[in-house]
């Protein structure tokens, strides 16, 4: 995964660094790093991406279905 990938998902997703960080359970700087490339990612975050991606849809069709 490219430092820009992060960064790109996390937007698209409407997450601060310190929210996703949060989620992740590690600290808002790591974040930061790993967006600008100053540190390397670790080799699962990827797949702890897509699922808290999956659970933030599930999440949003839970809300949608009480709305009606």
């Amino acid at each position: 995964m490219e430092h820009e990938t992060i960064k790109q998902w996390r937007k698209r997703n409407s997450l601060t660094q310190v929210e996703l960080a949060k989620l992740l359970g590690v600290v808002g700087e790591s974040v930061s790093r790993w967006e600008t490339g100053a540190c390397s990612m670790p080799s699962f975050l990827h797949l702890a991406l897509e699922s808290l991606e999956k659970d933030r849809q599930l999440l949003s069709a839970r809300k949608e279905s009480r709305r009606r």
